[in-house]
């Protein structure tokens, strides 16, 4: 969990110290008060991309604390008039990872970590920040983070091959970015269409079969070991003639009540690793118009009759789908959403979050958003950036 974040000179003027609630965070304020760069900010913190804060965002200072670990940054840059070539080449940018009571330091030259950090080619040659990078994002748990650019729509025909080529590099551009983010347990979404969720619920649904095939043969071995069990006990038996048909029949009620109590163990293991795919065909079939979405010609979540294909949902039910996903495959994870409401008709805006949260998933929701529909549900989640939310 992230328990709080101290940021001062963010874009050379704000200063927050915010503390955060284990559920659900909502950033709200008028354009340009810092919504987004604060949910980078920690987003890039957390997810092993230290070196993009030094790219991306202006600050002087910056501590974060989770639960496990503290990570600060004293960034010394404060040039200005009077400052001289001498004194700002002295100045050094100090970062402090805290783990377990271990605490360690680093200092690297301002200027040159500037220049690096703005060459792509040279981002990587600081082994420090690569090992910091690896620390922080293993001992953060996981995230997601959906920027406002998260869901391209798709579905528009070029007619011809190369408009399919430019379809398919398009993708591969978007693809590119998400790749470039996402670290190990962190994920930087991105997508055209419905293609991402695809890919999610494949992956998932083939480590669920996975399991339950090996759940199958745990319960096939057993019932064959209590069947090998029973014929010995019955052979040796043959040989005693005093209460040969009793001793058979308690055995035998015995074993069908062993392999009973496995049975019930193992569809009680079987129905734990079909929940996130239970709980989200309850979802579709409460939420969408459509009572079933079908996403492979095998997965359908909600009523198979009549299910449409993912791909050919509204932008709204898209997007909704999306954050369903999403949450229901990541467990005790922090899920960044740049403006949810993007697509969202207002009554989806009112559930989507009391929706979310009955996933019982145990994720940290950081929000930034202008929707009274979204911000009003909890006043007291509520992280208010500016005294005017703007918006509507």
């Amino acid at each position: 969990m992230i328990k709080g974040l101290e940021v001062r000179g963010l874009n050379q003027r704000e200063n927050y110290k915010l503390q955060f609630n284990e559920d659900i965070n909502i950033f709200t304020g008028k354009n340009g008060t810092g919504k987004t760069t604060v949910l980078k900010l920690i987003w890039y913190l957390i997810s092993g991309n230290i070196e993009k804060v030094f790219e991306e965002i202006d600050f002087k200072y910056v501590k974060l604390e989770g639960d496990k670990y503290s990570l600060e940054i004293i960034n010394q840059v404060d040039v200005t008039e009077n400052s001289t070539t001498s004194n700002i080449e002295d100045r050094n940018t100090k970062i402090i990872f805290v783990q377990n009571d271990t605490e360690q330091k680093y200092e690297i030259p301002t200027l040159l970590l500037n220049r690096i950090t703005r060459i792509p080619s040279k981002r990587n040659s600081i082994d420090f920040i690569n090992e910091l990078n690896h620390e922080i994002s293993e001992v953060s748990g996981g995230s997601i983070f959906f920027p406002t650019f998260r869901r391209i729509e798709g579905g528009f025909s070029m007619g011809n091959n190369n408009g399919y080529m430019r379809a398919e590099r398009f993708q591969d551009a978007i693809s590119s970015i998400s790749d470039s983010l996402s670290t190990s347990n962190h994920t930087f979404i991105t997508s055209v269409s419905t293609r991402d969720i695809v890919e999610l619920l494949t992956r998932h649904y083939a480590n669920i079969s996975e399991q339950t095939n090996k759940l199958h043969i745990e319960l096939s071995t057993y019932i064959e070991s209590k069947i090998k069990t029973y014929s010995e006990f019955s052979r040796d038996a043959s040989y005693i003639p005093v209460q040969t048909d009793k001793g058979l029949l308690d055995n035998a009620n015995q074993i069908l009540h062993e392999i009973q109590d496995e049975l019930v163990q193992i569809s009680t293991k079987r129905e734990s690793f079909l929940r996130p795919f239970t709980v989200l065909s309850d979802l579709i079939n409460q939420i969408f118009q459509h009572k079933g979405i079908k996403v492979t010609d095998k997965i359908t979540l909600g009523e198979t009759k009549e299910a449409m294909f993912s791909d050919k949902l509204s932008a709204g039910e898209k997007q909704m789908l999306s954050f369903l996903c999403y949450n229901a495959f990541s467990q005790n994870s922090s899920i960044f959403i740049d403006e949810p409401e993007i697509s969202l008709h207002v009554d989806w805006q009112r559930t989507l979050f009391p929706t979310l949260m009955s996933q019982s998933s145990n994720n940290q929701f950081f929000v930034a958003t202008h929707s009274p529909f979204i911000y009003s549900k909890y006043e007291d989640k509520e992280i208010l950036l500016s005294e005017d939310r703007g918006g509507y």
